[in-house]
Order: structure tokens, then C-alpha cells, then sequence
């Protein structure tokens, strides 16, 4: 018994060594290395198959984190299911590390020794041919246990043996290739030796045969272990394991043609598009995207079989472009994009996509469905232009000599005609993105610039400001009788593109900027964007006046061009290079007459704007800023009285939206004049007593009682509020301009306007308070809330040299705490 017991513990300490070298070749070796140890492997297949069985399967079972050498030769005389049934005893008497195996995916090199385990078995069984692999029994033997030892209960057990069975079978499939091809030599040597040599014939009939039997034995194999392995372990309640399993099974598929025209292992790809992992969907769908890229290069009888597959389980891959995860929508629509594909799709199909390119939150998502309309609603070519990358290394000079001698390099040849073309091509782009537009998203263009960052890195035409331009001027310039002028809302579309592509190429330069402690920071990027830019101030600037008249009746397009206009100003105004290219005398006329003429508060806060900017620089636009501004002070002066407020409301507004843009941009519109803010104050009290007198019953019914005339509805007290509060704010700069000075060099108007000050905050505190207390409408309420907050946090504490408090004997004097 002791000579027995002793035997056995030193075959264990053999079997612990062989199985221990395998492991460390696999988990720590290099290619050479594991090549080395399969082909030693392969060796003793040969000579003793359940030896080299056992290794193979104690193998499997410490890649899942077992002991060593748990296995052993004379263990492959007993039922798998009552070995599984001992490893619940052994993991509790040797307590193994099942948690962190070397498979799981945060092990160290976890992916290079999966790569190496099947490298071992595809050089292990690749070492032997076909026969003496069968002869051998270790395919039967590893496919019997690693069926069983696939299905249990532990999660990394089950794991490396799901990998090892897949292993096997992808091994032998290269033997099963071979065999094919010897049979169908073996075949073809039949027919010719037909009718001359009956022993030949017998000869080659034998043959064949064998070869026969072999493949049909190596095809039986594979089944059974992929019908037994596949389906549950897809399934599994892990998703790495679902994932390896659908790799594997790819790769089986591609090798095998015939597995391929199956449908139970197609559908069975395209079910796992539905798993509730994010890492297994993008799997499945990367997988189903390799099949149909490759479609026109495939057999007929595979193109068959995925054409007839796609008009089933089409509605299944379109559902995914709504997943909630952003990479497994675009992936969804990037394999939609497949022409074997996109030619099966219905036409809502197709609109839901491309409605993807500005109703998705995500940029990834919009970048693909841009992808995918320009594929396949634009036309040929469409307006993207894909760069080829060379897989290795750049190109030499000398190809690209080469490629500049045989005319590559310069297609139209260099006597102009290459300009026509691209002049051409730019118009067909952009007369193609604006019927995109329309046709699409004809009534939400407001959130177009969607569709611009969709195309915005592929598509050169939307950086090409000249011709942009000139497209929106094109009815007023002279051009051929056979081009259709565009009409304003054609013009109105150019004008989205034209704003949201100079936005892109402003924040492309701010992303590519490093910050203030020089951290960040891409120079070609920034070099690039600031090519853009300048680009686009002497291309697009020079053309502004134009735009703004053909804009003039338009407001939604001056909004637009102004906001061009403020961009490129204010960004060249920071270049010395590019502010003596402006015209601003020009320029300044045009936003003077865009200032007057328009009726939107935007639009005038980018005139403004603009302007301030080009005061930088030119005396006259000071002049015109300057002129613009007493002009405003008067009309609004003669605006804010009961007697203009019932006559003309519009009008009153306009004046108070250009006070308050302005006001906000710059310059106090009020010129310190403490009479203008009372005016105001006076509507704002004229609001609170009439809202004192509403019924209570009139408050609460579906629409807010409009008030009589002379008293301000909601939008002019609003702006009135607005108004007030600015005009005290630079008030109160004035003010502390003069508290800086002493009190001999203040000027008395200054003096005046700092003593009055605390009165006036007073004042637009109580007014704003009354507002929220009895107005009717929840704007205004919402807004004298946040402007009695504002006056409240200035009067206590601005500054401890100024006191906005007003006194109790009415705010006559100013106080200065602290000295």
C-alpha cells in the first residue's frame, strides 16, 4: 500500500510539472515558446493520446484558476460528471484563487494568454495531420470532457473549458479543409482514371473512402461540440463568456463554408444583437457587419443565403440604431450603411436614420447618420471626402513623385480647369445639403448646426466660406440664366450652415488652444482651425454689408448674419494681421442700418457686440457707436411716457430692446441721468396698481387679463426691469469711480448722481418687490425676484467705501464706511 500510495504521489508531482510548464508557457511565454511547447505537446499524442489528453484538459482546468495537475491519465477512465462532482471538494481542500483566473479580463495580459491557449492547440493539432490526429483519440477525448466541464456550475472552469472546446474545433477545421480538398483531388484523379486501370481505381476508391470517413468524423466532432457548447453558453449568465463564445464562433463560421449556409448558427449571431451586455451587441454587430462588407466577394450560395437571412432579421438590426447605449447605435448604423444592406431598407427606414443626424444627443450618433446619408440619399459622390490611411509606415517621395508625374497628384492639370471642378463640385454639395436640410428637417433648422458638426470633419465644402457666400448672394449677382436663384428659405438654410460652421472652426480653435498655465493644446490642430478663421474674416467679412441687405426684411437671417458678423469681428480684432484687411467704415454703416432695422433683442446684442469691437481699433466706429447712442438715449427719453406707451407699444419695445442690448455691451445708454430710471420706475409702479385691482377671479383664468393701454404689458416690463437695473449698475461704477478720487476733484454732476444713488436702489428694490408680490404674470414675477436679489446683494455688499442704504430722512446723503 505505501509503494502504491507512494506511486501515485510522484505521478502527481509529474503530471503537476508537465501541466505547470504548459501553463507557464502559455501565461508568461513568448509566440516561439508556446510553438514549441505544442509541438512537444503534439509529440506525445502520438505517443500515448490519453497522456496527452490529460495534459490538454488539466490545462483547461488551471487556466480556470485550478490546482495544477488536477487531472490525470487515470482520471479519463471515470465519468466527467463525477469528476465535477469531486472539484467542489478539491477547491475547498486546496482553496484555489478562483475569483482572479488567468483568463478573467482584469488579469494581467489576460487577452495575450487567450491568444496564446489557442495558438496552442491550433499549432498542437496543426503538427499532426488529420489521421494521426483521429488516431490519436485526443480530439474525441478533449471534446467528450470539455462538453461537461463547459456546463458547470464554475464560472472560471466553465469559462477556459468553453474556450478549449472551441479551440479544438477551430483546430480542426484546418484538418477538415485539408481533408476536403484531398477528396475532391482524390475525385477528380477517379474520373480520370475511369476505364484504365482497375486496381488504380480500386486504389483511388479506397482512398477516398478513408479520406471520406475521416472528414465526416471531424465534421461529427465539431457539431456535437457546437451543439452542445454554443447554444447554452451564448446564453450564460456571464458576458465575458458570451462574449468569447461569439468570437470564437465567428471565426469557426468564416473558415467554414458550410456552417456558414446554416441558419441556426446565423439567427443565433443575430439574437445576440438583443443581449443585455453593451460589449456582446457591439460584438454581434461587428460580426454582422463583416459578413455583408465582404458580400459581393463571396459565393452565390453564401450571398443567397445572407440576402434571404437579411430580409428577415433586418427589423432586428434597425431596431438597434435606438439602443441606449451611443456605441452600439453607431455601430448599428454604420453596418446599415453596408450598400448590400442599405438597398433592403424601407423608406422609413431610411427617414428614421437620417433623422438620427440632428434628433440624436449624442455626436458619435450624428457622425454616422451623416455617414450614412451621405452614402445613400445624397448623390454620387456626395459632399464627405474620405482620406485613405495607409496601413503601414507613410508614403515614400518617391511614389508620391510618382503619383505627381502620372497626373494623380493634380487631376484637371494645372490650367485652371481643377478650380472649375472643385467650384462645381462645391455648388452640388451645398445645393445638396440644403435640400437635405429641407427635405428632412424643414422645421427644426434652429438646431441645424446638428448636422453640421455631423459632417463638419469630413465634408471640405462647409469650409469653403467664398462659395458659401456667394451662394447666399447668388440672386443678387450676375449668373447664368440656367441656375436657380435660391429663395429665401434656401437662403435662410445657407445662412444655419454658414453660422455653424464658423462656431465649429471658432471652437476648434479654443479645444486645440492650451489654457492659461499651458497645459493642453494641439499646435497642427490650432494651426488649422486659425487658417480656417482667417480664411473665413477675408472672405466673409468683406461680404457682410451685402448679406445684410439681402437680409433686410428677413429677421431670422439678419439674426444669423449678425451673429457671423460678431464672431469673425471680434476674433479679428485680436489678429493685427487681419484688422487692417477690415473695412470698417463699411461695415460700420452696415450694422448701424441693421441695428435700426431690426426687431429681435439677439439681434441687436450681436450688432452691439460687433461694433464694440470694431471700437478697438477705428475712431470712426467710436464715432458711430457714440452717435447711435444719443440718438437711443433720446427716443427712449420720449418712449417712456404713458402718452408713447399707448400709442405705439412695438415701438416702445424696439427702443427699449436697442437700450438694453447696448447697455448690456457696453456703454450706459442713460448717460448717468437719474430721470430716465425714475421714468421707468413710474411704468413699473403704474403696472403694480393696476395688477392691485385685477380680480381675483381674472388671475386665474386660462389667459392673463391683457392691462389698458398706457400701462406696460409683460415684455415691456420686463425690459423696463432689465433697464433699470443696468442703468443703476453703471451708476454705481460711475459712483465708485468718483469714490476713488478725493473729494475736491469730483465733479459736481458725478457728485450728484453718487448722492442720489442709494435713493435709486432703494427705489428698484421696492418696485421688484411689489412686482413679485402682486404682478400677475410669473415672468415678470420670476424676473423682479432675481433683479430685488441682485439690487439687495449690491446695497450690502458692493463695496466698504459706498453705501447703497438708503438713509431714513430719504437717501439725501452717501455715507463712506470705512473712511
Amino acid at each position: 500500500l505505501d509503494e502504491g500510495a507512494e506511486g501515485a504521489a510522484v505521478a502527481a508531482d509529474e503530471r503537476t510539472d508537465v501541466a505547470g510548464s504548459l501553463a507557464k508557457a502559455i501565461m508568461h511565454g513568448n509566440v516561439a515558446q508556446v510553438r514549441q511547447a505544442a509541438r512537444a505537446w503534439a509529440s506525445s499524442a502520438l505517443r500515448d493520446g490519453d497522456a496527452a489528453a490529460a495534459e490538454a484538459l488539466s490545462l483547461c482546468l488551471e487556466m480556470g484558476g485550478m490546482p495544477s495537475g488536477m487531472l490525470g491519465k487515470e482520471d479519463l477512465e471515470i465519468h466527467p460528471s463525477d469528476f465535477i462532482a469531486r472539484v467542489t471538494d478539491i477547491i475547498r481542500e486546496r482553496q484555489p484563487n478562483i475569483a482572479h483566473y488567468p483568463f478573467h479580463p482584469s488579469a494581467r495580459h489576460g487577452r495575450r494568454t487567450i491568444a496564446h491557449f489557442e495558438r496552442f492547440f491550433a499549432e498542437g493539432f496543426g503538427a499532426l495531420d488529420a489521421l494521426e490526429a483521429l488516431d490519436s483519440g485526443v480530439p474525441a477525448r478533449l471534446a467528450h470532457w470539455l462538453q461537461y466541464l463547459s456546463g458547470t456550475g464554475i464560472r472560471s472552469m466553465r469559462h477556459s473549458s468553453t474556450l478549449g472546446a472551441l479551440a479544438v474545433v477551430q483546430a480542426m477545421g484546418v484538418h477538415l479543409q485539408q481533408l476536403r480538398k484531398v477528396r475532391e483531388t482524390l475525385e477528380r484523379q477517379a474520373e480520370l482514371a475511369e476505364g484504365r486501370s482497375d486496381k488504380q481505381e480500386i486504389q483511388l476508391q479506397q482512398q477516398l473512402e478513408l479520406v471520406s470517413g475521416n472528414a465526416y468524423s471531424v465534421v461529427r466532432l465539431r457539431a456535437e461540440v457546437l451543439d452542445a457548447v454554443i447554444p447554452p453558453r451564448s446564453r450564460d449568465v456571464s458576458e465575458v463568456i458570451r462574449v468569447h463564445t461569439l468570437g470564437l464562433l465567428d471565426r469557426i463560421i468564416r473558415t467554414d463554408v458550410e456552417l456558414h449556409l446554416q441558419n441556426k448558427w446565423t439567427v443565433r449571431v443575430f439574437l445576440m444583437i438583443h443581449d443585455p451586455a453593451v460589449e456582446v451587441r457591439l460584438k454581434a454587430i461587428s460580426i454582422i457587419h463583416q459578413w455583408y462588407a465582404g458580400f459581393a466577394k463571396r459565393s452565390e450560395k453564401v450571398q443567397e443565403h445572407l440576402g434571404n437571412f437579411a430580409q428577415r432579421c433586418l427589423s432586428h438590426l434597425v431596431e438597434r440604431i435606438g439602443d441606449v447605449d451611443s456605441r452600439v447605435a453607431a455601430a448599428a448604423i454604420r453596418c446599415l450603411s453596408l450598400p448590400s444592406l442599405a438597398d433592403r431598407l424601407e423608406e422609413k427606414e431610411v427617414s428614421d436614420i437620417a433623422d438620427l443626424c440632428i434628433g440624436s444627443n449624442d455626436p458619435t450618433i450624428r457622425e454616422e447618420a451623416g455617414s450614412f446619408a451621405n452614402a445613400h440619399i445624397f448623390q454620387d459622390p456626395g459632399i464627405c471626402v474620405t482620406v485613405a490611411v495607409p496601413r503601414r509606415g507613410r508614403r515614400s517621395a518617391e511614389t508620391e513623385n510618382k503619383d505627381s508625374r502620372s497626373g494623380t497628384a493634380e487631376p484637371f492639370g494645372p490650367d485652371g480647369q481643377q478650380g472649375i471642378a472643385e467650384m462645381l463640385d462645391s455648388k452640388t454639395s451645398i445645393l445638396m445639403l440644403t435640400e437635405y436640410l429641407l427635405d428632412y428637417f424643414g422645421d427644426r433648422l434652429r438646431i441645424s448646426d446638428r448636422v453640421v458638426g455631423a459632417f463638419w470633419r469630413r465634408a471640405p465644402v462647409l469650409s469653403n466660406w467664398s462659395f458659401m457666400v456667394k451662394h447666399f448672394l447668388f440672386g443678387e449677382c450676375s449668373v447664368p440664366d440656367s441656375v436657380r436663384p435660391p429663395s429665401p428659405r434656401d437662403r435662410l438654410v445657407i445662412a444655419f450652415v454658414l453660422e455653424a460652421a464658423v462656431r465649429f472652426a471658432l471652437d476648434d480653435l479654443r479645444a486645440a488652444t492650451p489654457d492659461l498655465h499651458g497645459i493642453g493644446g494641439d499646435a497642427a490642430a490650432a494651426a488649422a482651425a486659425e487658417a480656417k478663421l482667417e480664411s473665413a474674416c477675408e472672405q466673409v467679412l468683406t461680404e457682410i454689408p451685402a448679406m445684410m441687405e439681402v437680409c433686410r426684411g428677413e429677421e431670422q437671417q439678419l439674426l444669423l448674419v449678425s451673429h457671423i458678423c460678431n464672431i469673425l469681428v471680434e476674433h479679428a480684432v485680436e489678429r493685427p494681421g487681419l484688422v487692417g484687411r477690415l473695412e470698417a467704415a463699411t461695415l460700420c454703416r452696415a450694422l448701424k442700418r441693421g441695428l435700426e432695422e431690426s426687431s429681435l433683442l439677439a439681434t441687436m446684442k450681436y450688432v452691439s457686440g460687433a461694433m464694440l469691437a470694431l471700437g478697438r481699433f477705428s475712431d470712426e466706429a467710436k464715432t458711430v457707436f457714440f452717435d447711435i447712442a444719443k440718438d437711443l438715449h433720446g427716443k427712449c427719453c420720449e418712449a417712456l411716457t404713458k402718452e408713447s406707451l399707448a400709442r405705439d407699444v412695438e415701438g416702445a419695445r424696439l427702443v427699449l430692446c436697442r437700450f438694453v442690448a447696448m447697455s448690456n455691451r457696453g456703454l450706459d445708454v442713460s448717460f448717468g441721468r437719474a430721470d430716465m430710471i425714475q421714468r421707468m420706475a413710474d411704468l413699473l409702479n403704474d403696472r403694480v396698481s393696476w395688477a392691485k385691482e385685477v380680480r381675483p377671479g381674472d388671475a386665474t383664468s386660462d389667459e392673463l387679463p391683457m392691462p389698458p393701454d398706457g400701462v406696460t404689458d409683460a415684455r415691456i416690463a420686463l425690459l423696463l426691469l432689465e433697464g433699470c437695473a443696468l442703468a443703476s449698475m453703471w451708476q454705481i461704477r460711475m459712483a465708485m469711480t468718483t469714490a476713488a478720487a478725493s473729494r475736491d476733484d469730483a465733479a459736481s454732476e458725478l457728485q450728484a448722481c453718487r448722492t442720489a444713488l442709494p435713493s435709486i436702489v432703494g427705489t428698484l428694490r421696492d418696485i421688484a418687490l411689489r412686482l413679485v408680490e402682486h404682478d400677475l404674470d410669473p415672468h415678470v414675477r420670476f424676473y423682479a425676484y432675481s433683479c430685488y436679489m441682485s439690487m439687495l446683494e449690491l446695497a450690502v455688499g458692493y463695496s466698504d467705501r459706498l453705501s447703497l442704504d438708503a438713509t431714513a430722512a430719504g437717501g439725501a446723503a452717501c455715507s463712506r464706511w470705512g473712511g
